[in-house]
C-alpha cells in the first residue's frame, strides 16, 4: 500500500471513529424517546408510532428522493448544511418551551432522524472509496464497537437520570444535539477520494443506518 494510501486510511479513520462515538452518544439519548414521551409528555399510542414509523418513512424517501446525493451546494456539503443542523434541530427543546408537548416532540425528533438517515448513502460512498477493502472490516468492527459503547455509556445514567428527574429531558436532547453536531463535523471533514477499481468492487459492503 502506498503511503498516500496509508495516510487516507489513517485520517478516515481518526474522523470516522470520532463520528460514529457521536452517534453512538444521540443513539444513547434516543432509546429513551418513547420513555419520555410516555412518562412525561403523556403521549397517546399515535404519537408513539408516529416516531416509530419516522426511520421507515425516512428511508423510503431516500431510495425515492434524496437531495444530498444529487448535485448543487447540499450534494458538495451534505454534513454541514444538512447533518449538523439536523441534529441543532434539538436545541429546540431548551429554547422553545412550547414545543415540550407531543406533537412537538415527535415533530423535531422525527426532522433530526430523518436528516441522519438521508445522509447515509454520502457516508457509505465516503467508507467505501476511503478505505482498502483490505481493512474495511476491521474498521468497521472498530467503529461498530466503539458506537455500542458509546450507546451504553449514555443511555444507562440517562435512564436513571430521568427516572429521578424526568422533567430534564429537554437538558438530554440538548446534549444529544452538541454530540450530533460535533459527530457531522467530522463527517464533513471526509470526502470521497476515489472512485473503488473493479478489482475492488466486489468487496464493497454497503454499512446499514444504524452504524452510520
Amino acid at each position: 500500500m502506498s503511503a498516500r494510501r496509508t495516510a487516507l486510511e489513517g485520517y478516515t479513520a481518526h474522523h470516522h471513529l470520532r463520528a460514529s462515538l457521536a452517534h453512538g452518544m444521540v443513539m444513547g439519548v434516543f432509546l429513551l424517546n418513547e420513555y419520555v414521551l410516555r412518562k412525561d409528555l403523556g403521549a397517546t399510542r399515535w404519537h408513539v408510532l408516529a416516531l416509530l414509523l419516522v426511520p421507515a418513512l425516512a428511508q423510503s424517501v431516500a431510495v425515492a428522493w434524496n437531495p444530498a446525493t444529487r448535485g448543487g451546494e447540499l450534494g458538495r456539503r451534505p454534513f454541514r448544511l444538512l447533518g449538523i443542523p439536523g441534529r441543532l434541530l434539538l436545541l429546540s427543546f431548551l429554547v422553545l418551551p412550547w414545543l415540550r408537548e407531543p406533537s412537538g416532540f415527535v415533530a423535531i425528533v422525527a426532522a433530526s432522524i430523518t436528516a441522519e438517515i438521508l445522509l447515509v448513502p454520502a457516508q457509505n460512498a465516503v467508507v467505501a472509496s476511503n478505505y482498502p477493502a483490505a481493512s474495511r472490516g476491521r474498521w468497521f468492527g472498530l467503529v461498530t464497537a466503539a458506537q455500542a459503547l458509546a450507546i451504553v455509556v449514555v443511555s444507562v445514567p440517562a435512564g436513571r437520570l430521568l427516572d429521578a428527574r424526568p422533567e430534564l429531558w429537554p437538558w438530554l436532547m440538548g446534549f444529544a444535539a452538541v454530540a450530533g453536531a460535533w459527530g457531522y463535523s467530522h463527517w464533513s471533514r471526509l470526502r470521497r477520494r476515489r472512485a473503488p477499481r473493479p478489482a475492488e468492487t466486489a468487496d464493497l459492503e454497503e454499512f446499514g443506518s444504524a452504524f452510520a
